[in-house]
């Protein structure tokens, strides 16, 4: 059955809302700062394999970022019930709203990021000490701390957790792989997922029942 509800975002996300007229001034800077990233990283680090597209693997990234949602709100909200109801809720997100604006956002950032965590720095750690499980944790624990805001003890640490296993799994799937796709992939799904689950919510939370759809 099919209902709305404000159940599935944590109480304390469920009134943020990321401002599509603010992330639209954003958007020209983050395209250049990715530009800039990139052609330093590539032009002193060039591992061009790793830029091949694999497309066999993309349905399957695809799959994985939903998944990886659903375990991400069991982690944060310590509910094992929220991992099936995360998934589903983001399966028919796509059904509620669309912003391409948050769309280039998730996706530049999320680029972004993988050059800098997985295609420079655990590719590097690794040549250096030869030992995939400490690049991919030296890797994780710094892509944590980078993503940590202020919040209560409690909340902090859980956040702490669930950055650390995601990038984990993204190191994983890129050292497997042996691509840089399928982890952009599934990390700008996730996040744009997230974006636009709290601004549908905003969007109808002065309905009556407000929130977005989801199954239960």
């Amino acid at each position: 059955m099919f209902k709305r509800s404000m159940n599935s975002i944590p109480e304390h996300e469920q009134y943020a809302f990321y401002s599509k007229d603010s992330a639209a001034k954003k958007l020209p800077f983050l395209y250049g700062s990715v530009i800039a990233v990139s052609a330093v990283i590539l032009l002193f680090f060039r591992h061009q394999t790793y830029l091949r597209i694999y497309w066999i693997q993309l349905p399957a990234s695809l799959l994985l970022a939903h998944i990886l949602y659903g375990f991400s709100a069991g982690i944060t909200g310590l509910s094992l019930r929220n991992i099936y109801k995360y998934f589903l809720s983001s399966l028919f997100i796509y059904r509620s709203t669309f912003s391409i604006i948050h769309f280039q956002t998730a996706i530049l950032i999320s680029f972004g990021e993988e050059m800098v965590f997985r295609f420079f720095l655990q590719q590097l750690i690794l040549e250096k000490l030869n030992n995939l499980p400490v690049a991919i944790i030296i890797t994780s624990t710094l892509f944590s701390l980078i993503h940590l805001k202020k919040a209560p003890i409690l909340l902090r640490t859980l956040k702490h957790i669930d950055f650390f296993v995601f990038s984990c799994i993204l190191g994983t799937v890129f050292f497997y792989t042996r691509s840089l796709w399928p982890v952009v992939l599934v990390h700008a799904l996730r996040n744009y997922v997230l974006r636009t689950q709290l601004i549908f919510i905003n969007k109808e939370k002065k309905n009556s029942d407000g929130g977005f759809l989801i199954v239960q």
